[in-house]
């Protein structure tokens, strides 16, 4: 159990706001719009950035424009350093998985990968979406 203090609650609670916006979203299946693989390497593109330290590429070029003041190059910077602290140097991919939902609001479609990494001294998984652009609308790891 994670038990975060001052930065990190607000870290974490910006995270799981992103991912919120979802929530009204049903579905498991994939939309035609998505491709399985890319979805999958772009996630991968994605974790490949946190793990390079290279935020500013996420916030500035993954994110979709409403959401950057919520996923910012700081915001995850401080995700990363409570989550990734003492997990060692990044191994492997050790499951992937795609899920599409469909906003019931607004019926725009999105592609969820899960990835589960194995790092040297603990597992990471992370949890994105996309939408149809595959610009990140939600980010959670744990």
């Amino acid at each position: 159990m994670l038990i975060l203090k001052g930065k990190g609650r607000a870290t974490i609670a910006a995270l799981l706001a992103a991912v919120l916006m979802l929530s009204g979203c049903s579905g498991s299946k994939l939309a035609e719009n998505f491709d399985e693989q890319t979805v999958k390497q772009v996630a991968r593109d994605v974790v490949d950035h946190m793990n390079e330290a290279r935020y500013a590429t996420i916030t500035d070029e993954m994110v979709r424009d409403d959401l950057k003041s919520i996923l910012s190059e700081q915001v995850l910077a401080q995700a990363a350093e409570q989550i990734l602290a003492g997990a060692g140097d990044f191994e492997s991919f050790s499951s992937e998985a795609v899920a599409g939902t469909k906003d019931q609001k607004t019926s725009e479609d999105y592609a969820t990968a899960i990835l589960v990494t194995q790092y040297a001294d603990k597992k990471v998984t992370y949890t994105i979406s996309f939408n149809k652009q595959m610009k990140i609308v939600g980010f959670y790891m744990k």
